[in-house]
C-alpha cells in the first residue's frame, strides 16, 4: 500500500516527474510554486480509484483544469494556450507481489471531455471490495488508514457529540475512510466516537465491578485500553506545547486538555498550533482504530497506510516545528508520511534521506533529489544548502533593515571610511540593544585597520 514511485505526465505545472519515496517518512521541499502540493494531490488522485472500492469512501479524478497548459506558436507573433492530452499519473508500491494490493498502476485522461481512466481499474476496485467484503462477512482484515490532510484543515472548534451520530459498536468499520480527502469534515465523527468510547469504557468498568465475585469475570476493558493508546500518542506529540491528558469530560460535556499551568481547559479555548495538531494525531489515531478494532493493544503502533499532510508544520511555534515530525512518526510508526514544509526547523531535525527537493533536470523535467546533509544542520545552513536561498539567506533569516544597516556598515569599512562605520556602528548597537557577532566582527577590522596604519 505504501508508494514507492510515482510518474506524472503532463500534470499540472509538471510535463514530466519522476520520484521515488521512501517507507517511512518523506518531507517535499521546494520554492512556492514548485509543485509540492500538486504532488500530494497527484498521490490522492493515484489511490483514489482503490478507495473507491469501498462503500464509505469517494474517488477523485483528473480534472481538465489540472491538465498541463502550453504556449503554442500560432504564427504572427500570436501563441494559444492548449491542453496537453493525455495526462498521466503513474503509481508503484513497493509492496510484495503476494499481497491483495495492486503493484503498478495508471489514472489518465486523454480527453478534454471525457473522463479519468485507470488502467488495471478492476484490480483496483476487486482489492477494496475484498477487503470489504472480509469485514462484512465478520472476517478481521487489517485494514491501511489513507488519508489526506490539505492547508484547510482547521478542524471545526465547535463541533461537539451529538446523540444522532451512531455509537462505535453500531458503525461499520468502513467508516474510518469517510472523507479521506477531506479530514476536516470528520472530526465530529471522531469528537462522537471519542464520547461513546468514553461511555462505554464507564460501563464496561461497572460490569467489571459487579462481576467480580462471578465466574463469568469480564477481566478486561478494551474502550479504556484503546483511549489509553490514544492519549499516549496525543500526549506524545503536544508533549512541547504542554498540554496533555486529551479527553471526554463528563463534567464540562466536552474535550478538554490538562495544562499544568491553566488546569483543564475546553479544547475549542486552545490555540489554532494546537487544535491543529490535537485534530490531525486524533484524526489519524480515530481512523486506525475504527478500521481496525481487532487488533486490541498496540493498534496505533503497528497499523500500516499512507497520510498526506501539506505544511505540516503550520501554525506551529519554531520549537515544536523541531520535533514534529519525529513526534508523529513515533506515534504511527508503520504509516508512510508524505509532508511538505517551508521550515528550516523541520528540515535540520531529520535524515537527509527523508528530505526530497523538488529539481527540475537540464531537459527541463522534474525530480526528487536528496541533500547531501540536512540532520543537525542549523536553520542558516538550511536556507543556504538545502533550501538553496543562496544570496539571500542572510535576508530570510534576519531582519531586513538591521541586515541593510550592516551592509552599509561593511561597505564603509571596505571604503576606509572608518570614523562614520564606527557612528553606524554605536546606533545600530543601541537599536538592538546589544552586540551581535557581526558588529564585534566590524570593530576589529576597523579596530586591525588602525594598527596596520
Amino acid at each position: 500500500m505504501k508508494l514507492k514511485t510515482l510518474t506524472l505526465d503532463n500534470y499540472r505545472g509538471f510535463k514530466h516527474f519522476t520520484g521515488e519515496f521512501e517507507p517511512d517518512v518523506n518531507i517535499l521541499v521546494g520554492l512556492n510554486g514548485t509543485g509540492k502540493t500538486s504532488l500530494l494531490e497527484a498521490i490522492s488522485i493515484a489511490y483514489g480509484q482503490f478507495m473507491s472500492g469501498f462503500g464509505t469512501s469517494t474517488d477523485r479524478g483528473i480534472h481538465i483544469s489540472e491538465t498541463h497548459l502550453a504556449r503554442i506558436n500560432v504564427g504572427n507573433d500570436e501563441f494559444s494556450m492548449e491542453y496537453q492530452i493525455p495526462c498521466r499519473i503513474s503509481a508503484s508500491t513497493a509492496e510484495p507481489h503476494n499481497t491483495e494490493y495492486p503493484m503498478n498502476w495508471e489514472r489518465f485522461r486523454n480527453s478534454v471531455k471525457k473522463n479519468t481512466k485507470t488502467t488495471i481499474v478492476r484490480e483496483q476496485k476487486n482489492s477494496a471490495q475484498f477487503l470489504q467484503k472480509m469485514v462484512q462477512e465478520g472476517a478481521n482484515p487489517t485494514l491501511p488508514v489513507v488519508a489526506y490532510y490539505g492547508t484547510d484543515r482547521l478542524f471545526n472548534q465547535n463541533i461537539g457529540p451529538t446523540k444522532k451520530m451512531p455509537k462505535l459498536s453500531n458503525a461499520s468499520r468502513l467508516e474510518g475512510y469517510t472523507d479521506w480527502l477531506k479530514p476536516r469534515t470528520s472530526y465530529g465523527h471522531f469528537v462522537n466516537w471519542l464520547y461513546h468510547e468514553t461511555m462505554a469504557s464507564f460501563e464496561r468498568e461497572l460490569e467489571i465491578q459487579e462481576q467480580r465475585h462471578s465466574s463469568s469475570l469480564v477481566k478486561s476493558n478494551h474502550f479504556q485500553a484503546r483511549l489509553d493508546e490514544l492519549q499516549q500518542a496525543l500526549n506524545q506529540v503536544l508533549l512541547p506545547s504542554g498540554w496533555s491528558n486529551v479527553r471526554y469530560s463528563s463534567k464540562a460535556g466536552q474535550i478538554v486538555a490538562t495544562h499544568k499551568k491553566q488546569g483543564d481547559v475546553p479544547i475549542n479555548l486552545l490555540s489554532d498550533g494546537v487544535r491543529n495538531i490535537l485534530g490531525l494525531i486524533a484524526d489519524i489515531a480515530y481512523r486506525a482504530i475504527k478500521l481496525n478494532p481487532h487488533i486490541g493493544n498496540g493498534i496505533l503502533k503497528s497499523v500500516e497506510g499512507i497520510v498526506l499532510i501539506d505544511e505540516v508544520d503550520m501554525h506551529l511555534h519554531p520549537q515544536w516545528q523541531q520535533h514534529i515530525v519525529k513526534s508523529i512518526q513515533a506515534a504511527f510508526p508503520k504509516i508512510q508520511f508524505i509532508l511538505t514544509t517551508h521550515s528550516p526547523q523541520v528540515l535540520g531535525n531529520v535524515a537527509a534521506i527523508n528530505i526530497k527537493l523538488i529539481k527540475q533536470t537540464s531537459e527541463g523535467y522534474y525530480t526528487l533529489e536528496n541533500p547531501a546533509q540536512s540532520y543537525g544542520l542549523s536553520s542558516n545552513d538550511i536556507l543556504d544548502e538545502v533550501m538553496n536561498t543562496d544570496v539571500v539567506n542572510e535576508q530570510l533569516s534576519r531582519n531586513q533593515d538591521v541586515f541593510a544597516k550592516l551592509e552599509s556598515i561593511n561597505t564603509l569599512i571596505a571604503d576606509k571610511k572608518y570614523s562614520e562605520a564606527e557612528e553606524q556602528i554605536q546606533r545600530l548597537e543601541e537599536e538592538i540593544e546589544g552586540e551581535i557577532p557581526e558588529l564585534v566582527k566590524a570593530k576589529l577590522s576597523i579596530e586591525l585597520a588602525g594598527w596596520d596604519d
